[in-house]
């Protein structure tokens, strides 16, 4: 064997073993499957004896073998997709281009060929096929990962809009089983306060007493914006981050700081018995695989959506009694794990308050890095690989 031969060898064996250090054994398996098929590429087409048919061969079969790598990569460890909204600022913004990884959370196998880059580009051209495009050909599968999902995490994920399907991205305040609320624009998880970043934003009203305040504000704060909500009082509304918030109050510039209690009832579940707002929702239990939830007249509008979209089960409510696919049942049991997702900027994202909390299926993957941004409309030097929180 020669020095380049023992040279790649040793260099295969050191990549493999720090894939079995890295945690799952799924991907070192795997590694070592593309070196073995890499290897019987290699060793069959050096038996073809015709020099033109052997260098046709190799190039067919790296091509082969590049396209499994890049297919590979995509739907087992990374995804890169760009921000189209401003609702994650201040932590991401619009323009900016960010590393999904899937290695944290395990990857999602795919439901359907539709979701495998290049096979889907074939299944186009059969009717048959084409025909079954927003189906699931396969049940949910996850493949292990070295972690769980924290409170905290941004996570990208899929929901479903008029039949079309979305990648959204949103940060993670609730997890399964949690009792979640939130209180007067603050969350409170399982009965304590949660902040999960300085950086998210919520609109203020700030009372002063203080004729010059403003003037004040704009000399020690000049990248905030405030506006007076009356002309004759000392009443102002601002949109700013937690971090901002909390030095204006150590300043001592306003007698009180308040977040703007929204009223509005686009969120889910809405109705009489659950008269919640964006800024004041809850309590609800987030579903977890396993938990068992007595059906009443408020867990059933509260859970109906979920168990007839995500769990797939025929739920209804009839003269005070409830039926499940036809039987009557006094309780329910969630077959899997869901999560709680808000956007940071609190006064432009829909999310979970809007269309209740995300099942494990649809997660993709943690947000890691913004690779490189065009935020402002050219390119940010400043968010050039740059790590999320």
């Amino acid at each position: 064997m020669g020095n380049g031969k023992k040279s790649l060898t040793l260099l295969l064996t050191l990549l493999i073993g720090f894939l079995f250090w890295l945690g799952p054994l799924w991907l070192a398996v795997y590694a070592v499957l593309l070196v073995v098929i890499f290897g019987l590429i290699k060793k069959i087409s050096d038996r073809i004896a015709t020099v033109a048919l052997r260098k046709t061969v190799r190039g067919l079969a790296l091509l082969f073998f590049v396209l499994l790598v890049s297919v590979s990569l995509r739907i087992f460890v990374m995804e890169v997709f760009r921000i189209p909204s401003n609702s994650m600022e201040n932590a991401l913004y619009p323009g900016d281009v960010i590393a999904v990884s899937k290695l944290e959370i395990g990857p999602a196998l795919p439901r359907t060929p539709f979701k495998i880059p290049w096979l889907n580009i074939a299944l186009y051209f059969n009717d048959e096929a084409r025909a079954r495009i927003k189906d699931n050909w396969w049940p949910y599968r996850r493949l292990p990962g070295t972690e769980k999902v924290m409170r905290g995490d941004v996570l990208v994920f899929t929901k479903v809009f008029g039949g079309k399907e979305t990648h959204l991205v949103k940060r993670c305040v609730g997890l399964p089983g949690d009792e979640f609320q939130v209180k007067a624009g603050k969350l409170v998880v399982n009965g304590e306060l949660y902040s999960p970043s300085e950086e998210v934003k919520n609109e203020y009203l700030l009372f002063s007493g203080d004729a010059e305040v403003l003037a004040k504000v704009n000399k020690q704060f000049p990248r905030l914006r405030m506006n007076r909500t009356k002309e004759k009082e000392q009443v102002f509304r601002a949109v700013m981050t937690n971090a901002a918030a909390g030095a204006l109050k150590r300043k001592g510039l306003f007698d009180s700081l308040r977040i703007v209690s929204s009223q509005s009832h686009y969120v889910a579940p809405s109705g009489k018995l659950t008269p919640w707002s964006r800024n004041n929702y809850g309590k609800l239990r987030i579903p977890k695989k396993g938990l068992s939830v007595r059906l009443t007249p408020v867990s059933y509008v509260c859970y109906k959506d979920i168990i007839r979209q995500e769990e797939h089960a025929a739920i209804q409510e009839k003269d005070g009694k409830y039926w499940l696919d036809g039987k009557p049942v006094e309780s329910y049991t969630f077959k899997q794990n869901y999560f709680f997702m808000m956007g940071d900027n609190r006064t432009s994202t829909i999310d979970s308050r809007c269309w209740g909390p995300v099942p494990e299926s649809q997660l993709v993957g943690k947000v890691k890095a913004v690779l490189w941004s065009t935020c402002g409309g050219a390119f940010n030097w400043r968010r050039f690989l740059t790590g999320v929180r």
